[in-house]
């Protein structure tokens, strides 16, 4: 399984990708030198979303789709499946992808 996440950062920069393992891709990105380069850049404060796929090519797809949006909607899908489901039916096949509560 695969995980696409929104992080939320400093100056209220979003920042989107997948990996296998959020947690630790989290941990990564906040205090490691793997994490991305614009994690480096804007500091990571939380995960604001978080979706499941069954494999890399839909999580890729959903990754891609999301990056593409704007700031505004990407806070909205964060916020609620109608809201996803609304924004991203005409890019993505929607049905594919399930959101995860975030503990």
């Amino acid at each position: 399984m695969y995980y696409i996440y929104i992080i939320l950062c400093e100056d209220d920069k979003l920042y989107t990708g997948i990996t296998t393992d959020y947690k630790r891709r989290f941990t990564e990105h906040k205090y490691k030198k793997v994490g991305a380069k614009f994690t480096k850049s804007f500091k990571p404060i939380k995960i604001i979303a978080l979706y499941i796929a069954e494999n890399r090519a839909y999580a890729s797809k959903l990754e891609s789709a999301i990056k593409k949006l704007t700031h505004e909607n990407k806070l909205l899908i964060a916020k609620s499946k109608l809201y996803f489901n609304k924004i991203l039916k005409d890019k993505i096949e929607t049905k594919k992808y399930k959101k995860i509560s975030i503990k």
